[in-house]
């Protein structure tokens, strides 16, 4: 069975260190580190549309096989 691990950081430096650990845990990188920006949108009640919120992260993938 293969475990599958993301790693995700907003600050690239953090998130380079939590591979590192990964990788000194077993690990083996299957995606490198990429910029990720995601979109939520806000509405109210009504459904009527609010405003956008966007937040910015790194993530790598990782995968162990057992």
């Amino acid at each position: 069975m293969r475990s599958i691990s993301k790693v995700r950081h907003p600050n690239k430096r953090k998130c380079l260190m939590l591979c590192i650990d990964k990788e000194k845990s077993g690990f083996e990188c299957k995606k490198p580190i990429e910029e990720i920006t995601a979109y939520e949108k806000i509405f109210n009640k009504k459904g009527q549309y609010i405003r956008t919120i966007e937040e910015t992260y790194y993530e790598a993938v990782y995968v162990k096989d057992n």
